[in-house]
């Protein structure tokens, strides 16, 4: 077995459940982290699927667009295939802008909604990344945000993540330092933010790591992308 069919293999039994995996990545740059952590994915075997819930900032962000979404397939206006974009290998967008809410509002699991709208193509991924806010407390474990350690963007992450925890029922999150020149400052931002959501919130944030990102920050990223439900095993640290 090769170097690279152990990574997979590792990836895979990070994200093993009985449904589909799935990481949401939400913030600042949020789209660039999103594309570049999809073909981290991608590099070691995975099959990744990107639900966009955006207005197009990742098919912006990869230098193409988006003439169908989610939403249309529901509808009945577009095939899936008709709405599902590749922008690398093995990497797949499918826009869901307005999709997303609708399948979470009609079923105890929106990934259900999900698989049965691309039909024969939802076989064809190992994992999903959805790009902004998970619709529903299922699916996504450990939400990550990035988050720019200014006044502003910390205080737009702890609303987030306050709206979250009160509309979901969410206690985990991951924070990524977005913007920072030198590590400690990320550091002192996460410290802040993690005490005042602990107090206030009674949430636990993990810090896991910091964007941009090289290489090895990459893999760590990864990893903290495939914490499960029951799985908060602390994979960035």
């Amino acid at each position: 077995m090769t170097a690279r069919d152990d990574q997979a293999t590792g990836l895979r039994r990070l994200f093993a459940r009985g449904a589909t995996p799935v990481g949401a990545i939400a913030g600042t740059d949020a789209d660039a982290a999103t594309v570049a952590l999809a073909r981290a994915c991608a590099d070691v075997g995975e099959r990744v699927l990107i639900l966009d819930r955006s207005r197009g900032a990742v098919a912006a962000h990869a230098g193409t667009r988006a003439r169908h979404e989610l939403w249309h397939v529901l509808e009945g206006d577009a095939t899936a295939e008709m709405a599902l974009l590749r922008i690398a290998d093995d990497v797949t967008l499918l826009p869901a802008a307005r999709g997303l809410d609708l399948l979470a509002a009609g079923r105890d699991d929106w990934r259900d909604g999900v698989a049965a709208a691309l039909g024969r193509f939802a076989a064809t991924f190992d994992t999903w990344i959805v790009h902004g806010l998970p619709p529903a407390a299922t699916g996504c474990a450990r939400p990550i945000f990035m988050v720019n350690p200014t006044r502003a963007g910390v205080t737009d992450a702890y609303a987030r993540i306050k709206a979250l925890a009160a509309s979901q029922g969410r206690s985990r999150f991951g924070i990524v330092a977005a913007r920072v020149a030198e590590s400690r400052a990320g550091e002192a931002m996460f410290a802040s933010l993690a005490a005042t959501a602990k107090r206030f919130l009674g949430v636990e944030l993990a810090l896991c790591g910091q964007w941009p990102a090289d290489g090895a920050a990459l893999d760590r990223l990864r990893a903290a992308l495939a914490v499960t439900d029951g799985d908060d095993h602390a994979a960035a640290a």
